[in-house]
């Protein structure tokens, strides 16, 4: 037989060529746009708000401050003013503490009991405001009328007073007991209670036994003010009054009124 032909070969598959690399794809990207010379209209705008709200707290910052510094400035002028009305008040006091030592010398009203005569109406050192009492008898003066020796008993040591001379001895005590009466530590002013002290004196011019608080009460304001009025009549002693009229003013009450004694 004739030979059989042989079946055409069939051709080879054309090799796919390979895909391009990472680096050509990236090359053949198209260039990013151009990066802007400035911030942007939004950050501009923040910016501007940021730097807003900064000179609004500086401003702000800089009134407080200020309001400080005048409030600071005021205060201070307050306290040196009240300062200032302090000293002056303190100054006026001691000025009229002086000129009451200098009126109400017991020397000199000793003289002026002895050499001045007196026929008005006599009555004892009697406190209705604030004032003191005067003592018991010692003598027989219901007639006397003059002053010195010859009023009442031989020593002319009466109890009888004339007007003058009771409001020359409560001057002479108020003087004393204002010189070392202070109000209370803890304030009060003039609201505080009004305390009325008995006590007695010796001849030299000191305590008799302890001073005795008049109607007492239950409250601490009363009790500090007692104490207070207390204490201003055992720092006056010894009292300086006249020694021939110590049955006048041997046995004393006395009422600490803050009205009448600041």
């Amino acid at each position: 037989p004739p030979p059989v032909p042989e079946p055409p070969k069939p051709e080879p598959a054309k090799a796919e060529p390979p895909p391009p690399a990472l680096e050509e794809k990236i090359a053949a990207l198209p260039p990013p746009p151009p990066e802007p010379d400035g911030p942007t209209p939004a950050e501009q705008a923040s910016l501007a708000a940021k730097l807003e709200a900064e000179r609004v707290a500086a401003e702000q910052r800089q009134k407080s401050a200020a309001a400080e510094k005048a409030k600071a400035a005021e205060l201070k002028k307050k306290l040196a003013e009240e300062k200032r009305k302090k000293d002056d008040a303190e100054k006026k006091r001691l000025a009229k503490l002086e000129a009451d030592k200098k009126k109400f010398d017991p020397n000199k009203l000793a003289e002026l009991l002895n050499k001045t005569p007196d026929d008005a109406p006599q009555k004892a050192l009697i406190d209705k405001s604030q004032k003191p009492t005067g003592a018991k008898p010692t003598g027989d003066s219901k007639t006397a009328t003059n002053l010195g020796p010859s009023a009442g008993t031989a020593q002319g040591r009466d109890n009888v007073l004339s007007a003058t001379e009771a409001d020359m001895l409560n001057a002479l005590l108020d003087a004393q007991l204002k010189s070392q009466w202070r109000l209370p530590a803890g304030g009060g002013g003039s609201q505080t209670p009004i305390v009325a002290v008995r006590w007695t004196l010796k001849p030299d011019g000191f305590l008799d036994g302890e001073p005795q608080v008049l109607s007492p009460q239950n409250n601490p304001m009363f009790q500090v003010a007692a104490e207070a009025a207390v204490r201003a009549i055992k720092a006056a002693q010894p009292f300086k009054l006249p020694p021939e009229k110590y049955a006048n003013w041997r046995d004393n009450t006395w009422k600490f009124d803050p009205s009448k004694m600041l």
